[in-house]
């Protein structure tokens, strides 16, 4: 083997992380919006059946089962798109930034008020409202990223040794 051969890794920036973020955004809500545009009855149906399910589970604030849940509901979601092309640029994503998304549920709260916000994603694919179920999308993912960014900062900046104060 050569000079500069073997496996690299590339540890990505805080902002890098956070352009990733918010492509992400874009593309779920894009999706949201094909869903909205191209969901069938069943399909419709099997995302109501998923969100109820998300909401069960944050009621029982079962973290693990909800984030199970979660993306399920958002699989159901892609496949209503019916465009396989970004539902790969989103998993593609989503599997980048899994390491910060799993903490995602952490914060208190999070999970009833992502209940919530699945059930106005889905209700505006529903209506077959695409303007809507992509503003709802986008504004779940970013109360959801708006977490993750905080936590991708303070990865890149660990609290240390408080400063000593001049006497």
């Amino acid at each position: 083997v050569g000079p500069r051969a073997g496996i690299f890794v590339n540890k990505a920036g805080a902002a890098e992380r956070v352009s990733t973020l918010e492509a992400l955004c874009e593309l779920e809500a894009a999706l949201a919006r094909l869903a909205a545009q191209r969901a069938s009855v069943g399909q419709c149906e099997a995302m109501a059946k998923a969100q109820r399910k998300t909401r069960r589970l944050a009621d029982a604030n079962d973290p693990d089962g909800y984030q199970t849940a979660n993306a399920e509901l958002h699989e159901l979601i892609y496949s209503a798109s019916g465009n396989p092309v970004l539902v790969e640029q989103v998993r593609r994503i989503r599997r980048r930034l899994a390491a910060y998304r799993s903490r995602g549920f952490d914060r208190p709260g999070r999970l009833a008020v992502s209940a919530d916000e699945h059930a106005v994603i889905v209700r505006c694919i529903r209506d077959g409202d695409g303007a809507a179920a992509s503003d709802a999308m986008r504004a779940h993912i970013n109360a959801g990223g708006e977490a993750m960014a905080a936590l991708v900062l303070a990865a890149d900046n660990p609290p240390g040794p408080p400063a000593s104060s001049p006497t």
